[in-house]
């Protein structure tokens, strides 16, 4: 596949640059697309209104909806989809924007009234112990990263968020995962309608290797890859279809 362009999100610049740079074709932003094929063009968080996209297949509109909604949303989706969530159960609890980025804008509260349903969405904190990411390209599984410490010294509690400001990015083997050898999360998504049909789309897991429970955080639909060989692979990948 030789993407005509990238159709990304308003919002999201340097993932798609470099899938674009690196076929040698230019981005356009979905809010200014108004003739994205579905089978020509390579989609990276941008959806167009259904009728502006040719080919869409008949799932376009459910995709298109589900990644325009908020985070709580969307988890409310993914639940309906029998795929776990974090809930508000025990304190403490975790508060954050119903839109945001980067793990940004979040606190912790013991109260599970303490929140603005109109502006946040709230969550008891999972005891993770480990954080994937799952990256998955027209259905199939191309990249496993793992989140550690970007400082050694520095314990990562399961009651802060791990963000850019205190992780980093390391990738790993599929088949020697926690998710694969102790989990059937990867079965499940496989078998996830979201995860078959999206061009592009990361998968954001909580994990705890004590009780082997896990909960999906969030599906990105345009996570960004920072390693360049990661990003060689998803763009061969991209070739050899």
């Amino acid at each position: 596949m030789q993407p005509r362009i990238i159709v990304r999100h308003p919002k999201i610049f340097s993932t798609p640059k470099a899938f674009a740079e690196a076929f040698g074709v230019k981005t356009r932003s979905a809010e200014r697309e108004r003739a994205s094929d579905w089978n020509r063009d390579f989609f990276m968080g941008g959806y167009p209104s259904p009728h502006l996209v040719r080919n869409a297949p008949d799932y376009y509109p459910a995709l298109a909806a589900f990644f325009s909604a908020n985070k709580r949303d969307q988890r409310v989706f993914l639940g309906r989809m029998g795929l776990p969530t974090p809930v508000v159960g025990q304190p403490p609890y975790v508060v954050r924007p119903l839109r945001h980025q980067g793990g940004e804008g979040w606190r912790i509260t013991q109260d599970r009234r303490d929140f603005n349903p109109e502006r946040e969405y709230i969550a008891s904190v999972f005891p993770k112990t480990n954080e994937y990411r799952l990256v998955y390209v027209h259905g199939t599984l191309q990249l496993m990263l793992t989140k550690i410490r970007a400082n050694p010294e520095v314990r990562l509690g399961t009651d802060v968020p791990w963000n850019h400001g205190n992780t980093q990015f390391q990738t790993i083997p599929i088949e020697t995962s926690n998710l694969l050898t102790h989990t059937d999360c990867l079965q499940r998504l496989l078998n996830n309608r979201i995860i078959r049909e999206a061009h592009y789309v990361g998968v954001d897991v909580l994990y705890n290797r004590r009780s082997r429970d896990w909960v999906i955080c969030e599906f990105n639909s345009s996570p960004a890859l920072q390693i360049p060989e990661n990003r060689e692979k998803i763009v061969n990948f991209l070739r050899s279809l």
